[in-house]
């Protein structure tokens, strides 16, 4: 795979930011983000299921952000989970047995290059509560922890005064990754109000 879940998640929100009505009066020309780090990471994951003491991380999906650059790494990683996937989870994320079998390495493999991507940068994702739980369980069955600061949604990355929509729209064109057909991570393409 070429494309990451959270680029999609990214442009799905951004569009529909960009898109909808703006009803507090015109888009700035220029939005100040130096309140931002100069670098975060911001990364999703699909799993086999919603318990992470149970349920594993099929794929890792990450964006370094360089608040002054717009040149940003990826990381995307498919991960083979030690059952076959449910045919709910495939319908629901897109992620075939066939993908994981092909592509997929083992959990201790992806999550250490992971964490070597995210390095200490700040973590933000859409549902962090549930990110960081498989995180936290994957990282602690191979030895490892996740000391990263971790930050819920956009509303970390909200602008004062211009909100989801300035972040949204700054951060996807930066990416030049296209849009892929399908969207694994449908369920979590909301933004904090």
């Amino acid at each position: 795979m070429e494309w990451l879940i959270l680029l999609i998640a990214v442009a799905t929100v951004a569009y529909w930011l960009v898109a909808r009505p703006n009803r507090s009066g015109p888009r700035p020309a220029y939005t100040d983000l130096s309140h931002l780090p100069p670098q975060f990471v911001v990364f999703d994951l699909e799993t086999t299921g919603l318990d992470a003491t149970r349920d594993e991380i099929i794929e890792f999906g990450a964006i370094r952000v360089n608040r002054d650059s717009d040149e940003h790494q990826t990381y995307q990683m498919l991960v083979k989970p030690s059952e076959k996937l449910s045919a709910k989870i495939v319908q629901l994320t897109g992620i075939t047995q066939e993908m994981l079998n092909t592509d997929g390495q083992l959990i201790g493999e992806a999550l250490e290059g992971f964490l070597d991507f995210a390095g200490t940068l700040p973590l933000v994702s859409f549902n962090a509560e549930f990110d960081m739980a498989f995180l936290h369980a994957a990282a602690s069955r191979h030895g490892r922890t996740v000391a990263n600061q971790c930050h819920a949604r956009w509303r970390w990355l909200a602008v004062r005064g211009h909100g989801e929509r300035a972040i949204g729209s700054w951060i996807w064109p930066r990416t030049g990754v296209s849009m892929p057909p399908t969207h694994t991570a449908h369920l979590r393409t909301h933004t904090t109000q």
